[in-house]
């Protein structure tokens, strides 16, 4: 099972597609255990298609279900995984600019976090 992420691609606009490309370039070389898993990128009728490895939710969703919060073992569990995955970004020179609850990836069978 996987997510495929479709969008438009721009072709009129060349800064958007060399943003859109450095990204794919940049998903493709990270490769961490809490870094989500890019597995292809191809394209189709004018459209880019990422195809990621499956994650079941993403933390918004689990806060949102949760409203009275989480036990403070899975924070510091969330948190721990989270600060692995940016030390590792940082480390191959990248920086995430969009860290946000819908950005952090959840596996609820094995409590892992993907950014």
């Amino acid at each position: 099972m996987v997510a495929i992420k479709k969008f438009k691609e721009s072709q009129d606009d060349e800064l958007v597609r060399k943003t859109t490309m450095r990204e794919v370039a940049i998903l493709s070389a990270l490769r961490q255990e809490n870094i989500v898993l890019l597995k292809d990128a191809f394209r189709r009728k004018g459209k880019l298609y990422l195809v990621f490895e499956y994650m079941d939710q993403n933390l918004l969703e689990v806060l949102e279900a949760n409203p009275s919060g989480l036990p403070p073992e899975l924070v510091k569990l969330y948190i721990y995984q989270l600060v692995k995955a940016i030390a590792f970004c940082h480390a191959a020179g990248v920086v995430h600019r969009d860290i946000k609850p819908e950005n952090l990836l959840i596996q609820a069978s094995s409590q892992s976090l993907k950014l």
